[in-house]
């Protein structure tokens, strides 16, 4: 199954407000806009490296296998600490993961 890309003028569209978008692509403009696919396509164009990303690490997370370790001084132990590194904001991805015990 091949996937096309998305349309460069679709990708540059996406950046611009929808308001700006319909005005640049609606009835005033070139006739481009559709509503039927234009939102989710905006919407994917603005979000599909978070999208992608998020798929991979589903597909990832299925080929991992457990490995249980029996070690008696650590089966009182229940503290850890999780650390995630990335630039500041909601939506950067994440560019880094360390754990400690």
């Amino acid at each position: 199954m091949s996937k096309r890309a998305l349309p460069d003028k679709c990708r540059k569209c996406a950046t611009l407000s929808a308001e700006q978008a319909q005005a640049l692509h609606g009835a005033e403009g070139d006739h481009y806009w559709n509503p039927a696919v234009c939102y989710s396509r905006r919407s994917y164009a603005r979000n599909r490296d978070r999208i992608n990303q998020t798929r991979s690490r589903k597909r990832k997370e299925g080929e991992l296998e457990q490995i249980s370790v029996e070690f008696e001084p650590l089966s009182q132990l229940v503290f850890g600490v999780l650390v995630v590194y990335r630039k500041a904001g909601a939506d950067t991805p994440v560019h880094a993961i360390s754990a400690e015990i």
